[in-house]
C-alpha cells in the first residue's frame, strides 16, 4: 500500500481516490511494471486462456473504475494487449473480445438492477493495514469491505 496524496492510496492494482467524501476507484500500476501478460502465442491452444485475460482486463476496468477514468484504461489495455515485444494480441481479436464483454455486460444490467444495493469491494487480508480500509468504506460510501487470503 502506498499513499500517493493526502486523496489518494494505491493497493495492489487499484487506486482508491477519495473525493467529495465519497471514493472513486481507478485502475493502477506501479512504476516497475513491464506490460507483460500472458503472451498470445503461447497458449493460443487454450482459447479460454486468452479469451479470458481480455475478458478479465475488460471486467477490471467496467466493474471497478470510475466511469470517467474507463476510457484512457481500456485504450492503455489495448496497448498494453497488441505490444508485440510483450503480447502480441491481435487487434481483432481485442476488440471482437471487447465487444462480446460489452454486450454481456449491457445484457445483464437489467439482472444488476434486481440485485440488493450493498456495495462491496474484496481486498487481500494484510494484517494491520486491512482493517484500516473497512472504516474508510464505511465512512464515504457505505462500502462493504470484505478480505480473502492469499
Amino acid at each position: 500500500m502506498k499513499v500517493e496524496d493526502e486523496d489518494k492510496i494505491s493497493f495492489l492494482d487499484t487506486l482508491l481516490i477519495v473525493k467529495r467524501q465519497s471514493l472513486i476507484f481507478d485502475g493502477f500500476r506501479k512504476a516497475t511494471f513491464s506490460g507483460r501478460i500472458l503472451i498470445f502465442k503461447s497458449f493460443f491452444v487454450h482459447k479460454r486462456s486468452v479469451y479470458g485475460v481480455v475478458y478479465g482486463v475488460v471486467d477490471k476496468i467496467f466493474r471497478l473504475c470510475y466511469s470517467n477514468f474507463q476510457q484512457n484504461n481500456l485504450i492503455e489495455a489495448i496497448n498494453i494487449l497488441i505490444n508485440k515485444l510483450n503480447n502480441g494480441y491481435p487487434l481483432h481479436f481485442i476488440f471482437s473480445s471487447i465487444h462480446n464483454k460489452i454486450k454481456f455486460h449491457i445484457k445483464n444490467i437489467s439482472k444488476d438492477k434486481n440485485v440488493n444495493n450493498n456495495k462491496f469491494f474484496t481486498i487481500l487480508f494484510v494484517n494491520t493495514i486491512s482493517e484500516k480500509f473497512k472504516s474508510i468504506g464505511n465512512i464515504y460510501v457505505k462500502l462493504q469491505i470484505s478480505f480473502y487470503n492469499s
